[in-house]
This record gives C-alpha cells, structure tokens and sequence, in this order.
C-alpha cells in the first residue's frame, strides 16, 4: 500500500520504452496544438468581433463527436491501432498546413474555417479511441494512475509553455506562422510512434459483423453501469458550465480586462499551471476516492469561475483559471483510471467513443449558447451563470449514494462488471474536457 501511496509518474519513461516515445510525441503535438488554439481563436475574433462567430469554432470541433465518435470507435477495436494514430496524425499535418497558407493569403472564409475545423475534429477522433485502446497495452495495471498523471502533467505543461509562446508567436508573426508551427508537430508525432511496440487488436466479435451490432453490444454494456452513467450525466452538465471559459476568453481579456493577445496566452495557460500542480499531487495517491475527488473537482471548478466573474485585473483572471485547472484535474485523473479498470479489453475503442459522445453532447449547444449570452450580457456575466450551474452539479453528485460512495473499484455494491474487465484498459473520460 504505502508503494501505491509514492508512485512518482515521470518513474516511467526510465523504465518503458515505448511510453517514452508516445509521450514525447504526444507533448511535442500537444504543444503545437496551443499554438493552434491561440492562434485561431483570436484570428476569428479579431476578424470578426463576435463571441458567436468565435463560439462556432469550438462547435465546429465538437459536433463530431457526437455525430461520428462511437463509429470511430468501432474502427479503432478493429484496426492496427498504432497505425490508426500515425495515419490520423499525418492528415491533421496536412490539413493545418493547408489552413496556415489560407490565412496567410488572406484566401480563406469564415466558412471554410469551420470546415477545415470540422474535418481535423472527425481525424482526431479517430486518433483518440485508438490511442485509448493502446496505452494500457503499454503499461501494468498499477501503473494506470501514475501513467496517466504523467501525460496529464506533461501536456499542461506543453499547455503553459505552448500557449504563452503561441499568444506572443501571434502578437509578434502573426496567426499563420503559429498554425504551420503546429502542422510540423503532428509530423513528428507520427514519427515517434514508428517504434512503439502494440500487440495486435483482439476484437470479441466477428470481424464482418455490423457497427450497429457492434455499438449496441458496447451500450449494453454501460447501461449496467450505474455509477458511471452518472458520471457521464453529471460530466455533460458541468461541461454546459465551462462553456465561457473556452468560449469567451478572448472576449474576457480584450473587452473586460483590456488585454491583448500575450494576455489571452498567460490566461490560457494559468489552467494548464493549475493541471500540472493538481496532476502531481493526485498522481502520486492512490484512487479509492473517486466519487469524493470528482465532486471536490467540480466544487472547485465553480469556485474558479466565480473568481474570474469578479475579476477586475487580469493577474486574478489567471488565479481564477489556476483553481479551475486544479478542479479539472481532480474531477478527470481518478475517473480515467475508474473507466481503464472497468471497461472490457474488447470494447475500448467503442466505450470511449460512445462515453465521448454522451459526455459531450451538450457541448456544441452550450458554445452556441454561451457566444449568444456573450454577445448579449457579456463574458462576465456567463462566467457567473456558469459558476452557479457548476454548484448544481455538485449538489446532484451529493444527492446520489452511487457518486458519493463510488471507489476505484466501482460503486458500493455495484454488479454486472464483466470477468473481461479485471484487463487494464485506457480510456480518456467520457465527460468532461
């Protein structure tokens, strides 16, 4: 007990191989993608002035999910996974790079923004349920929560740094520069997963069978599972709540806080600092709290985003969002691992797919929303509406004996876990970002 007490993450890129080289592939990737975000977001309402227009973006990225996330996922339990990811990798190179020569001829509509954007969400989800089937393969079971800590912390930190360099890269070059910056990262991501070892895909139905046999089989499956479709429900509604924050940041910082774009980078990358600090912490314990961590998660989420609807100067803005990346990482790490231990190994592909639809479908309408309600009441008001809703989610948790009582092993007397499920599996969480 006392070593699952200490169990530092980075431990892992001495000891395995192929970890090592998905994690500094990921980093590297990741890092440009804060590249992208800055860099897009304030090209979209720098041009345009409109919380709704900027809203579309993000909507853009998440109505694949909900659209084609589960069928990915199929693809994914029945692929060479790895060579999913470097295929998957390799396109969004070729689709950012092409976006990066559009903005700089000035070629480009807002139209086509939202469809370049719609068609980089649809091949990351193809990356993602991949990517969640193959890194328990890497990995021994004990080592789940330690791992994932490790590429929770390693990513922020790309977050901080990233975005920070990204919102000065677009404040001194431009958006363009900043955007190719990031189609030259997924180059390398896909070259590093090269060597990486995976076993091949063990599917528990027939290859021939039909994606709609295969989707229902995986449905069934979560049904029996109380806790974590609470999970899921609770999850869907805080991400209603975190909706200003990844919306109306640009219209917080110029329009409020009379801020520029190196500004919209440090307020960035304050979540990601919070992230780092919270992902050590909880890295390093072990996960038998995981209906008490998640609430404590959201508690604090809403706590961040009272502080940044308060704020009249940007460095409390930044605190603000440092709480929010602690209470993000709080309410993730330890249901990541929950859903990695209870999924079956035949059905990761699919679980993360349909858990990502489910915990994410209220997303798109929340961005839209929340761009209209800027638009109209302005960011600091929908930071102080999302604040309340925040609270909400938290009181529903308390109300539910299967949140309040849930462990690493499940809820307190939940049944219907299947033999398959003793297998360590990767799953990202299926709601919340």
């Amino acid at each position: 007990m006392a070593k699952a007490v200490f169990r530092f993450p980075f431990r892992l890129l001495r000891m395995n191989r192929d970890v090592r080289y998905l994690w500094i592939g990921e980093t590297t990737s990741h890092f440009g993608d804060m590249f992208y975000d800055v860099a897009i977001m304030w090209y979209v309402f720098a041009r345009t002035g409109s919380g709704l227009d900027t809203g579309l973006v993000l909507i853009a990225a998440f109505v694949p999910q909900v659209m084609v996330g589960p069928i990915l996922g199929v693809l994914a339990d029945r692929m060479d996974r790895k060579l999913l990811m470097q295929v998957a990798s390799g396109v969004q190179a070729l689709l950012t790079g092409a976006l990066a020569l559009l903005v700089f001829t000035h070629r480009i509509a807002l139209w086509e923004i939202y469809a370049v954007t719609v068609l980089m969400s649809v091949v990351a989800l193809a990356y993602s349920p991949a990517r969640a089937g193959l890194f328990p393969e890497l990995v021994r079971a004990e080592d789940l929560l330690s791992g994932n800590a490790m590429f929770t912390v390693s990513l922020q930190v790309a977050r901080v740094v990233g975005s920070t360099a990204g919102g000065t890269l677009v404040a001194l070059a431009g958006a363009p520069l900043a955007i190719a910056f990031d189609a030259l990262t997924f180059v390398v991501s896909a070259a590093l997963l090269a060597p990486v070892r995976a076993r091949p895909v063990e599917t528990a139905s027939e290859p021939e069978s039909a994606v709609a046999r295969d989707l229902q089989a995986a449905w069934q499956w979560l049904r029996r599972q109380k806790a974590l479709l609470v999970l899921i429900i609770i999850g869907a509604l805080s991400n209603i709540a975190l909706g200003p924050s990844n919306v109306l940041s640009p219209m917080l910082v110029r329009d409020v806080l009379h801020a520029g774009a190196p500004a919209l980078g440090i307020f960035d990358a304050s979540i990601g600092m919070g992230v780092v600090v919270g992902g050590l912490v909880i890295g390093s314990l072990p996960s038998d709290r995981v209906g008490t961590m998640f609430l404590a998660g959201i508690g604090l989420e809403g706590l961040a985003l009272s502080i940044i609807s308060m704020a009249h100067a940007v460095f409390i803005a930044y605190a603000g969002n440092f709480v929010l990346g602690l209470g993000v990482v709080a309410a993730n790490l330890p249901t990541t691992t929950l859903f990695q231990t209870l999924v079956p190994d035949s059905m990761r592909g699919r679980i993360a797919g349909l858990g990502g639809m489910l915990g994410t479908v209220t997303i798109p309408l929340s961005y839209g929303g929340v761009g209209i309600l800027g638009d109209t009441i302005g960011a600091r008001g929908c930071f102080a509406m999302a604040a309340g809703l925040m609270g909400s989610c938290v009181s529903l948790g308390l109300a539910t004996r299967d949140i309040r009582h849930l462990s690493d092993r499940g809820a307190a007397g939940q049944e219907g876990v299947d033999a398959a499920s003793s297998s360590p599996i990767m799953g990202s969480p299926p709601a919340h970002p």
